[in-house]
C-alpha cells in the first residue's frame, strides 16, 4: 500500500485555521486590546538599549491563541524587548483561567517596563542577563517549562540547559522562522530535542483579516504529537 503524505505547510494551514475557530468569539474583543497595549509599549522604544525590530499584531494573536489553546502554567522566553509577546502570551495564558502562572523572559541587551502581574501571570524579568545565566538559574530552580517561546539565538551552550527545562508536553515557538533569521538556526539547533514533535510553519490565515489583522508574521510552532487530538468532528 502507498503512504498518503501531507506536508508541514499543509498542515499548518489546518491548525491555524483550527486555532482562528476556536477563537471567533474572542478575537474582537483580543484585537483591540492587543492593539491598544502594543501600542502602549512603542512608547518604551527610545529607552531601550539596542533598539531592535518587534513582533507584528499578527504575531501577536498566534501567540494569544497558541497560550489560551495550552494553557501554560510556567512560560519561558527568550528576548523581551518591548514586551509585545510577554504580553501576547501571558494574556493568553491567563484568558478565562484564574490559577496563578509563571513567566520568566529575559534580555541580556535591554531594560523591562512590564508590570509584575499580568492578570493571574507573575512576570519574572531579567535584563541583563545572558540566556545561559538565566536558563541555568531556572534548571537549578528545578523550573519545567509547559511553553518555551525563543525570539533570540540560543547559543550553543544552552541547549542542554533547554533540555532540561523541558518535559514531555513542552511546546515551543520560534519567532523569525524565515531565510537565514534566529528562528532558522534555532529549529537546527533543537533538533536533538524534537525527535517526537511536529513542527508547524508559519502560514497566512485569511480569516485574521475579518478582525482587523492584516500583516503577517514569522513564528513556527513546534507541539508534542501526544497534544495532537484527532477527533471525528
Amino acid at each position: 500500500m502507498n503512504k498518503f503524505t501531507l506536508n508541514v505547510r499543509t498542515l499548518s494551514q489546518a491548525v491555524n485555521a483550527r486555532f482562528v475557530e476556536m477563537h471567533g468569539a474572542l478575537l474582537p474583543d483580543v484585537v483591540p486590546e492587543l492593539t491598544r497595549a502594543f501600542r502602549e509599549l512603542e512608547t518604551h522604544r527610545a529607552k531601550m538599549t539596542y533598539n531592535t525590530g518587534s513582533i507584528a499584531l499578527s504575531a501577536g494573536v498566534f501567540l494569544f491563541m497558541a497560550a489560551n489553546i495550552f494553557k501554560p502554567r510556567v512560560i519561558v522566553e527568550l528576548g523581551t524587548f518591548l514586551g509585545k509577546s510577554t504580553l501576547s502570551l501571558a494574556q493568553g495564558a491567563d484568558w478565562g483561567e484564574s490559577a496563578e502562572r509563571h513567566l520568566y523572559t529575559v534580555d541580556k541587551d535591554n531594560p523591562c517596563f512590564l508590570p509584575e502581574k499580568i492578570g493571574n501571570v507573575h512576570i519574572h524579568p531579567h535584563p541583563g542577563k545572558t540566556s545561559t545565566e538565566r536558563f541555568s538559574a531556572l534548571v537549578e530552580a528545578g523550573i519545567k517549562a509547559d511553553l518555551i517561546s525563543l525570539d533570540g539565538r540560543l547559543m550553543p551552550e544552552d541547549l542542554a540547559l533547554v533540555r532540561e527545562l523541558m518535559h514531555s508536553e513542552t511546546v515551543i515557538l520560534l519567532d523569525d522562522f524565515e531565510g537565514v533569521e534566529k528562528g532558522v538556526a534555532n529549529l537546527q539547533a533543537l533538533t536533538q530535542l524534537i525527535g517526537s514533535y511536529l513542527f508547524l510553519p508559519p502560514v497566512v490565515e485569511p480569516r485574521l483579516a475579518h478582525f482587523g489583522v492584516i500583516d503577517v508574521h514569522s513564528t513556527a510552532l513546534l507541539m508534542p504529537f501526544s497534544l495532537l487530538a484527532i477527533t471525528r468532528q
